[in-house]
């Protein structure tokens, strides 16, 4: 026995054993302080990009640019201040129990071309396959994988389930007035929308960096810094199809949204309010438009559903005006948690539940008796990402509905908000929107799609002078 405790090779071994959960403590930990180091770089360049995206001298950059490509028609005075974005309205205010009877959309017009169905699945191809990178000269495509390369870098961490399927704007049906009387969907997923989207906001971020800020940059000069834009405005031709863009998703993943002002009376103050917080500033919790103020609720037309659920059957259940809004109603009002994402391993029910819940059913109740009105307004389309917000109006009457404990979710802050108390008078509303507490030299840091919902409500017959 002596002898094999005095074997040196025995006491290697041992010394190995011995030092063994040492080693695995330090390696648990290098792993554990490697991504530590790694989330704060990432959000150090995250603060860094969304800062500089206010910048009064950049976003002035990019309106003269963007009018350069559009035109000024397409941009709103909203309070005496211009934003880039306009108004599609519907061909009428349609009511909640008209959304599907007067045919605005039908689960039918799923469109199923641009990816493959293995065993009644969607499988859609990686991004890097799609037109939208494939497309264009060598030049064209180099740049755009470029850009790619970089955005991830910024957005990458942000993106909870990139897989998810959602609704894009594929086009819409117009009357002989211009307006929308039928939708029409494409699928996409929520990486789609971001790489083909909301990156049309960086490429612009990364001209006005390599341009120095210069204003007067010909039309044709400027093209070659946003090689996305381009393609969804040229394809691999030459004639720039301007207007079909802007009124449909023609070559790109424009991720529908849905946003809803609601307006409700408030029986202590006998007045009317409306549901208005800033966004959170904190990169890892939302992905755009960091402390800026936002009517909610709004978010993402996109499954309820498991990340990598994609059955036609399952699609075509999700898609409902009413569940993505009412879905965004209990996640951003009430925080319920459940209705973010779908990720317990269990059989429960999804869509509808979102309709039998009991904050809805309260809802719906107030719709039946009429002492509430759940309305379409029209649909805002961005020029800065092209993406359309198809818009609402939940106005309630009933007093007794503000007794209701509202709870915003974690993608809202009431730090350096006037609109700390959630419940914000219309007219503190139309005083942020005039820009009462920001400087002489900026526009107020209102959402552009908020500040447009505001208008559409005050312009349409459901808004009540006070």
């Amino acid at each position: 026995m002596a002898e094999l405790i005095q074997n040196p090779y025995v006491q290697i071994l041992a010394l190995i054993v011995g030092l063994a959960p040492l080693g695995a403590f330090l390696y648990r930990y290098s792993i554990k302080a490697y991504k530590a180091l790694k989330n704060k770089i990432v959000f150090n360049i995250q603060r860094k990009y969304y800062g500089q995206l206010d910048t009064y001298t950049f976003i002035t950059w990019r309106d003269y640019q963007l009018k350069k490509i559009y035109g000024d028609q397409f941009f709103t005075e909203i309070f005496g201040h211009t934003y880039p974005t306009f108004q599609i309205p519907f061909a009428e205010y349609y009511r909640y129990h008209e959304f599907k009877a007067k045919n605005v959309y039908s689960k039918d017009d799923v469109k199923k071309e641009g990816y493959e169905i293995k065993n009644g699945e969607v499988i859609f191809p990686e991004f890097k396959d799609t037109p939208v990178m494939s497309s264009g000269t060598i030049t064209e495509i180099t740049h755009k994988r470029q850009l790619l390369r970089k955005y991830k870098r910024i957005v990458g961490a942000s993106i909870k389930y990139p897989k998810l399927a959602g609704f894009s704007l594929d086009h819409y049906d117009f009357n002989e007035n211009g307006k929308i009387i039928h939708i029409y969907p494409k699928l996409s997923t929520y990486e789609y929308n971001v790489y083909s989207s909301h990156i049309l906001e960086f490429e612009l971020f990364e001209a006005y960096k390599k341009l120095k800020g210069k204003m007067d940059v010909p039309i044709d000069t400027l093209w070659t810094y946003l090689p996305f834009r381009h393609y969804i405005h040229f394809g691999d031709g030459v004639v720039d199809a301007g207007k079909e863009v802007l009124y449909s998703g023609i070559r790109r993943y424009s991720l529908f949204s849905v946003q809803c002002i609601v307006v409700f009376k408030d029986k202590n103050h006998n007045e009317y309010r409306t549901l208005l917080m800033k966004r959170s500033t904190d990169p890892t919790k939302v992905a755009a438009k960091l402390g800026y103020y936002q009517f909610f609720p709004a978010g993402g037309f996109e499954l309820y559903e498991k990340e990598l659920i994609h059955s036609m059957d399952m699609i075509k259940e999700n898609y409902s005006l009413r569940k993505a809004i009412f879905r965004e109603y209990l996640e951003e009002v009430f925080n319920e948690q459940d209705f973010k994402a779908v990720t317990s391993d269990g059989n429960s029910e999804t869509t509808d539940i979102i309709l039998n819940h009991p904050k809805i059913l309260t809802i719906t109740d107030m719709i039946e008796k009429g002492s509430a009105i759940l309305n379409l307004l029209g649909v805002t389309v961005d020029l800065v990402t092209l993406r359309h917000e198809i818009s609402f109006v939940l106005r309630i009457d009933e007093e007794n509905y503000s007794h209701e404990k509202f709870c915003p979710n974690d993608e809202f802050t009431r730090e350096n908000s006037a609109a700390s108390k959630v419940r914000t008078p219309l007219s503190v509303v139309e005083k942020l929107l005039g820009g009462e507490g920001f400087s002489a030299d900026e526009a107020p840091k209102f959402n552009q799609s908020s500040a447009l919902l505001y208008k559409m409500f005050k312009e349409s017959p459901f808004y009540i002078k006070q």
